[in-house]
């Protein structure tokens, strides 16, 4: 994977240094930025806020950029928005506001939010691979459910998908990295696993009322979406809890962001019907069955190594 590929760590590694070497040129303001940091990954309320406003500033100034520098080339968009969410996440983040964990050094930060990790890339994709297969039946019965009384619309089309998107891709990537790497890191700090993962799942979902101002949905529509988004944050949390990676769930939000148009294409968002539908079978339904079907499978590859080293 290119996240992993030693050029791209060397180059992080480099302009972390350059960036440290440009700090400590002041000892006084370096000191006081250092004492602030360290008190805000103990400040979970304050940590998060910052990195959320971050992130969507990030946002914005990735799609800016893109529609400046690039226009309509979808593989030269993906490779803008990937550089400046990288700043962030590489370098913002660790660097200058010391989150997660306050001053680690970077193999620690990575090891935190849960890119560095020891589980065989087998079992990764097994899982991830897995979970969408719930989240492929259960959009299929939805679609069925729903297009039967939309006539003329299809239920399955495969050609729709946006795999290669700038959208999925990074969303897939960096929304998993900052929305559970790093903020999941910062609840677990504070908070027991289980109220963790259901403060990120909250603050995911909330995070879709932005969605509120379009034009194209209404704010039923909007609101149920928050819903299912909820529980999609619930089971990405959840697994980047449980395997203390963030593989899985970036595989798997990648997958669901690239397959949407595939099973979705069609629901209108001025359609209370669409979002009812989006609800159980988007949303709280796959989620729910992805988080028993990963327990049960992570219980039992850990019955399986410990049999192993007992035998």
């Amino acid at each position: 994977m290119f996240l992993t590929s030693p050029p791209f760590w060397q180059v992080m590694l480099v302009v972390r240094r350059i960036l440290e070497g440009v700090m400590i040129m002041n000892n006084t303001v370096e000191a006081k930025k250092m004492d602030h940091s360290r008190r805000l990954y103990q400040r979970p309320g304050l940590a998060i806020l910052i990195v959320l406003i971050l992130y969507l500033m990030t946002v914005a100034i990735s799609e800016f950029s893109v529609r400046s520098l690039v226009g309509n080339s979808e593989g030269a968009g993906v490779l803008v928005k990937f550089g400046i969410f990288s700043l962030l996440v590489f370098i913002i983040i660790p660097l200058l506001l010391k989150l997660p964990r306050g001053n680690v050094s970077f193999s620690e930060y990575l090891e935190v939010i849960g890119l560095r990790t020891r589980i065989p890339i087998g079992r990764i994709l097994l899982l991830a691979l897995s979970c969408y297969f719930i989240f492929a039946v259960i959009q299929l019965c939805g679609s069925l459910v729903y297009y039967s009384m939309h006539p003329g619309k299809y239920v399955f089309d495969l050609s729709r998908h946006s795999l290669l998107g700038s959208g999925s891709i990074i969303s897939g990537i960096f929304e998993e990295l900052v929305l559970r790497g790093v903020i999941v890191a910062i609840l677990l700090g504070a908070f027991p696993k289980v109220k963790a993962v259901i403060i990120s799942a909250i603050i995911f979902g909330c995070l879709h009322l932005l969605n509120i101002p379009n034009p194209e949905y209404t704010t039923v529509w909007v609101l149920a979406q928050t819903i299912w988004a909820f529980g999609l944050g619930l089971m990405y949390a959840y697994l980047f809890v449980t395997t203390r990676t963030i593989w899985p769930p970036i595989i798997l939000h990648y997958l669901i962001s690239g397959m949407v148009g595939v099973w979705m294409q069609g629901l209108d968002g001025q359609d209370l019907t669409s979002a009812l539908y989006g609800i159980p079978f988007f949303g709280l339904l796959p989620a729910g069955l992805a988080i028993l079907w990963s327990r049960y499978l992570w219980k039992y590859w850990e019955s399986t190594n410990q049999a192993l080293s007992e035998g």
